[in-house]
C-alpha cells in the first residue's frame, strides 16, 4: 500500500505473509525512466518512507518475500506523487547553551 504522498515522499507498508519460514524482503522501487533502486530488508520491517523524489511523477513500488527455498512473485503497487510546491525547510537559529 502506498500512502502519506507528498510532493516528495511516499510511504510503502505491506502485510507478512502467513508462513513462518520468512527470511525478510526485496523491495524496489522505480520512479522517472524506471529508475530506481532494490534492497534487502529483514523480516521485521514492513513499511518504509521513500523521500527525495520528484513532484508529479509515477512511481511503482514492488515487494517480494524471501524464503529458504526461493523468492515470491512481485506484490507491486504504483501511483504518482502529487503536484505541487516542495516545503521549505524551517530554520531555526542555533542553540547556545
Amino acid at each position: 500500500m502506498l500512502t502519506d504522498q507528498t510532493p516528495t515522499t511516499m510511504e510503502a507498508s505491506w502485510a507478512s505473509p502467513s508462513r513462518r519460514l520468512l527470511l525478510g524482503y526485496l523491495l524496489r522501487q522505480a520512479g522517472v525512466g524506471g529508475r530506481g533502486s532494490e534492497v534487502r530488508l529483514p523480516a521485521h520491517v514492513h513499511h518504509v518512507t521513500y523521500r527525495r523524489l520528484k513532484p508529479g511523477t509515477k512511481q511503482t513500488v514492488c515487494v517480494r518475500a524471501i524464503y529458504p527455498r526461493g523468492v515470491s512473485q512481485p506484490l507491486c503497487a504504483t501511483t504518482r506523487t502529487p503536484r505541487g510546491k516542495v516545503p521549505r525547510p524551517i530554520l531555526c537559529p542555533p542553540f547556545w547553551h
